[in-house]
């Protein structure tokens, strides 16, 4: 607030003063100079009025004073609300800290059962702080199964049969009296890339004109866990073999490739890699079907042992 705002009720009460005293003088010496003069009206004196106009000032400034102070009241009980919500945030913030935690699934066996396969996973949690009255555990198929502590790590053992799609089960963290439930996801991927070779092709395919034109690089994934046999990239027009490409190299490097094929029309194409390894597994990855919808039920990725028994498809 300036200067001038905060003196100005005295400045202008002064002015006021000035004037009628200027008014009030000259109507003093009328009444003196002519014994016929008849005051109409009582005139305060100029100090009187000064006081009055003080006053009304002074109220004036106090009423204005009392809006500002109650302005300001509510300015800062606005203020301590947020710094109320601030804290609420900050604790809430603080208590999930306590429960982050890193995480991962590693695939240790894979078994064939009753006609079936299973794989048996590893957990491991790693918190970013612990209590030593903290436990953990992971519901599946409505038994828990409790995480064992060791160091600043959590581990356990549970099996599943391989799955086609991803599943979710919940882990729950119990400390301090509380309680935090967290969900885990399982993913066909992790069997694949824990346990299986994986040919990853990039590159590009086009249909113009009713020919198929494709222009693609492959790396064969995962080769250390077993030794490709053969391998093949196949073009089915309606549900005929128009063209077996050739990938068998990439047991020794990678390979780019490239042709032309006519076709019928596009919507009549696939294309799929088949392949095997030399411990009897047959593998089928799906580039391009038309009649792929994305669902749960379709399926890009297959493995099938030597019996022709599914191990995992995704």
């Amino acid at each position: 607030m300036s200067l001038v705002i905060v003196f100005l009720p005295i400045i202008i009460t002064l002015a006021v003063a000035v004037i009628y005293f200027f008014y009030y003088k000259s109507s003093i010496n009328k009444h003196l100079n002519d014994e016929d003069y008849q005051e109409k009206h009582y005139r305060p004196s100029p100090g009187t009025l000064g006081a009055v106009i003080m006053a009304v000032a002074l109220i004036v400034t106090s009423t204005k004073d009392r809006y500002t102070i109650r302005n300001l009241e509510q300015q800062i009980n606005n203020l301590n609300s947020q710094i109320y919500q601030l804290s609420d945030d900050v604790r809430e913030i603080a208590d999930a800290g306590k429960y982050k935690f890193d995480y991962t699934v590693e695939v240790d066996k894979l078994f064939k059962e009753n006609g079936k396969y299973y794989v048996t996973y590893t957990l491991t949690v790693l918190p970013e702080t612990f209590r030593n009255n903290e436990t953990l555990s992971v519901f599946m198929d409505d038994r828990e199964i409790f995480l064992t502590r060791d160091g600043n790590k959590y581990t356990g053992q549970f099996t599943r049969e391989t799955l086609s799609q991803e599943e979710a089960f919940t882990m729950m963290i119990r400390r301090d009296n509380k309680r935090k439930a967290e969900e885990i996801y399982l993913n066909p991927g992790r069997i694949v890339g824990g346990m299986f070779m994986f040919i990853d092709i990039s590159g590009s395919t086009e249909v113009q004109n009713n020919t198929l034109k494709v222009k693609m690089h492959a790396v064969l994934m995962n080769k250390e866990e077993g030794t490709l046999k053969a391998a093949s990239l196949v073009v089915e027009d309606k549900g005929e073999i128009i063209r077996r490409e050739d990938l068998s190299e990439l047991r020794d490097r990678e390979i780019d490739f490239s042709f032309k094929e006519k076709i019928s029309s596009e919507e009549n194409v696939s294309m799929y890699v088949e392949f095997s390894d030399t411990d009897g597994n047959t593998y089928l990855f799906n580039l391009y079907s038309p009649s792929y919808t994305g669902d749960c039920d379709d399926y890009v990725y297959e493995v099938r042992d030597s019996a022709g028994t599914v191990i995992v498809r995704y």
